[in-house]
């Protein structure tokens, strides 16, 4: 699912999940199918909701965002949220210009 195109945002993306014993397999072969995109997956459990919450940063275009967020969002038990920003272009000037800001979006994504 790798893409090297230079229009590529970056995704934040939270994920909740409540019976992990119950989703663990159909996370993990979702995290595996769409790997290659993400450059960081942290998990921890959450004592107080009694839940498990993974963060993941994806670098993706827009259309393999979508089918991450829906893969996650067809497991039962599963809670996602994301929030994107476009990414940066390499500049080959060392110069501190700022000219490539964008926006960010965030959005519940169920």
């Amino acid at each position: 699912m790798q893409n090297n195109n230079h229009n590529n945002t970056l995704t934040f993306v939270a994920v909740t999940v409540n019976n992990r014993k119950q989703t663990s397999n159909s996370l993990n072969n979702v995290l595996s199918e769409f790997g290659d995109n993400i450059i960081s997956r942290s998990g921890m459990f959450y004592q107080k909701n009694n839940s498990w919450i993974v963060t993941l940063i994806v670098e993706s275009n827009d259309t393999t965002a979508q089918n991450l967020l829906d893969a996650l969002n067809h497991i039962q038990g599963v809670h996602v949220q994301t929030t994107s920003c476009c990414h940066a272009t390499s500049n080959s000037s060392k110069s501190s210009n700022h000219s490539n800001s964008c926006c960010c979006s965030s959005h519940d994504s169920k």
